[in-house]
């Protein structure tokens, strides 16, 4: 299958778990088939992201650069893979789900509207909120099996639970970047002139990652954030005053902290 058809295939299976959307098919007599719509969590992996902005809003894309796996771990992983104790522990979930599937759902509504709410991070794209909500209701749903099953204690969970927010909070940083990259006039918000994809690429990650620093709980100091993006001085105040606070209508508030002014983004 030629690089075209593939990206066909991919792109239309994206969007139709994107969208919720099931296959229509009619019947032999020429009645329309009942859609059958996805109800599962796509995991993909490959050497270049889809294109198309459209597209990247219906994904979730995390970049895993050489070094940041540890094998040990991936292999210590797969050996447990092979002897069937990663299937016994999902079977064990599932069977945990089925005997409290009705309440489970009701919390799935109500805990993503809530997270969604709270805008975690400033959204690349109006679908980015929902898509974390639902990824970090779903971390907790396992952690609370995780907890209930005796694999992890009680302060385990609560601390999973917020490593995992953060978490999720600097990836949807991070999106800015794709998005930016795949707008078909190579233009970010409130550019001037046409950017190549590989300049727009490499700003959006530099922007990507200010963001990711100003939402930490901790902040960040000016001296931090040019050491992060290599941008002078007031590039950075710049970026915070007009991009963040004007552009994206955030506020960010200053403190001191050992004799340097930490910025940081009031949720």
């Amino acid at each position: 299958m030629s690089d075209c058809r593939l990206r066909e295939t991919a792109e239309r299976l994206f969007r139709a778990a994107g969208n919720h959307q099931g296959r229509g098919r009619l019947e032999g007599h020429g009645r329309l088939r009942v859609s059958r719509p996805p109800r599962a969590l796509v995991l993909a992996t490959g050497e270049e992201v889809p294109r198309g902005r459209s597209l990247r809003a219906r994904l979730l894309v995390v970049e895993l650069r050489s070094g940041e796996v540890d094998r040990s771990v991936l292999s210590a992983l797969q050996n447990a893979a092979r002897r069937g104790e990663l299937a016994g522990a999902l079977a064990e979930f599932l069977s945990w789900i089925a005997e409290r599937y009705e309440d489970l759902q009701q919390h799935l509504l109500t805990r993503v509207r809530e997270l969604r709410g709270r805008a975690l991070a400033p959204a690349a794209h109006p679908r980015l909120p929902t898509t974390l909500a639902e990824l970090q209701t779903g971390w907790e749903i396992w952690l609370q099996f995780a907890r209930e099953a005796g694999a992890i204690t009680e302060d385990e969970q609560v601390e999973l639970a917020r490593r995992g927010s953060e978490a999720f909070a600097e990836i949807a940083a991070l999106q800015a970047s794709h998005q930016f990259a795949s707008d078909p006039t190579g233009l970010e918000p409130g550019a001037h002139g046409l950017l190549s994809d590989s300049v727009a690429t490499a700003e959006g990650t530099k922007k990507a990652r200010v963001l990711a620093m100003l939402n930490n709980a901790s902040g960040a100091t000016l001296p931090e954030l040019m050491a992060a993006t290599g941008w002078q001085k007031h590039t950075v105040r710049g970026f915070l005053s007009g991009t963040v606070g004007t552009q994206m209508g955030l506020r960010v508030s200053s403190s001191e902290r050992d004799g340097e002014r930490v910025y940081r983004i009031d949720s």
